[in-house]
């Protein structure tokens, strides 16, 4: 437990898992609660923890508490909601090892897996922390060549570039994009949860569900161009009725594999995929006579390996 002297201190990370990096350390945040860690106690509500395996099993190797963890609690801005907290790739900057979390009034963190700082009642010990621009954030956080993504309650999908010579973000988003996700302070259907397919660093696509329809209605599937998320490439609702996808449910994020995207709704997952060709079409006047028995016998092309029968 990270309160069990205390209460509270719900380990949720918006539905997220815990985090883990390649020397086996792991990771998670709790939200709101009792904090008396900085005096010695045991109790670290609002606060990201790395944990690592010793002969007698997980022990507390470090963390980090914001400054202003008693106006979170007390304002029900749960820290860590990032999702799982996001473990960047190795940097060459000054700070090798960096890990990132949110808390839902907005702020983001950048933190240093190897001193993550503990607690300073006057300044955050980070590396760095800046605003979405004041969204409340439930929903995860993801990097791709450089740049973090969010999309947050009642705003656009952001994109902060990174820079790897200061190891830090430019604070103000890059980009945005046009559509709105959610709602700012609604009890259903806030942010969106996504992912980033790509082949290896180019053609980054950003694929994004909209919940706000969240128990009601079905879900919204969003395309973004990971470059610039301003470009929408495609949304399902750009053709009616016909990629209309289940009844939306909160926290899901889309799964991409084998060429198609894959949502969780009610009692159902929607598959999206590419459009097949159509095979050519034989016209009737290049067609061959009919055998004796009804049935036609077309030679193969190149691409057949068998003649192909068909009824009349």
């Amino acid at each position: 437990m990270d309160t069990p002297n205390g209460s509270q201190g719900g380990i949720w990370m918006s539905a997220g898992g815990l985090s883990a990096d390649t020397n086996g350390s792991i990771y998670g945040a709790s939200g709101n609660g009792t904090f008396d860690g900085d005096t010695g106690g045991s109790d670290f509500s609002s606060t990201l923890f790395k944990l690592n395996a010793t002969s007698s099993g997980l022990s507390l190797a470090d963390w980090f508490t914001p400054f202003n963890e008693l106006w979170l609690s007390q304002a029900d801005e749960d820290f860590g909601v990032g999702g799982a907290p996001l473990v960047l790739p190795d940097q060459k900057g000054p700070i090798a090892h960096l890990i990132l979390t949110a808390d839902k009034s907005g702020q983001i963190y950048l933190l240093d897996r190897d001193n993550l700082g503990h607690f300073n009642a006057l300044k955050n010990p980070d590396v760095q922390d800046f605003s979405d621009g004041g969204f409340p954030i439930h929903s995860n956080l993801v990097f791709f060549n450089n740049a973090l993504y969010v999309a947050p309650d009642g705003g656009p999908l952001e994109q902060f570039a990174f820079n790897p010579k200061t190891g830090k973000f430019d604070p103000s988003p890059t980009a945005v994009s046009g559509h709105i996700f959610g709602c700012t302070g609604c009890v259903d259907g806030q942010g969106s949860n996504f992912t980033i397919s790509a082949n290896g660093a180019e053609n980054g696509i950003v694929w994004a569900i909209d919940y706000t329809a969240f128990g009601s209605g079905p879900a919204v599937l969003y395309a973004f161009d990971a470059a610039n998320v301003a470009n929408e490439l495609y949304d399902s609702k750009q053709a009616g009725t016909r990629d209309k996808a289940a009844v939306a449910v909160k926290f899901t994020a889309p799964t991409v594999a084998n060429g198609n995207v894959y949502i969780g709704g009610r009692k159902a997952v929607t598959v999206y995929g590419l459009f097949r060709t159509a095979p050519a079409v034989t016209t009737a006047s290049k067609l061959p006579a009919p055998n004796a028995n009804g049935s036609l016998t077309v030679r193969p092309n190149s691409a057949d390996k068998k003649n192909r029968r068909y009824r009349c």
